[in-house]
């Protein structure tokens, strides 16, 4: 998933919300499930990024 992944999670998010406002609760299994990606999609990125700053830091040590 990329960023421009994640902008159309959030813009998903703001029109089943906008639904849910005009038209009642039917959709809120909907945004439920895109609110889960969208933090799964985040965790992944944070994980991603933790794993990849300690590969470098350890790689660097190693170079001295």
């Amino acid at each position: 998933m990329t960023r421009s992944d994640l902008q159309r999670l959030d813009n998903a998010i703001w029109i089943v919300a906008r639904l849910i406002d005009l038209s009642g609760e039917d959709y809120w299994p909907i945004l439920d499930r895109l609110e889960m990606e969208r933090e799964a999609f985040l965790s992944r990125q944070d994980r991603l990024a933790r794993h990849l700053a300690r590969t470098s830091l350890s790689n660097g040590s190693r170079q001295h």
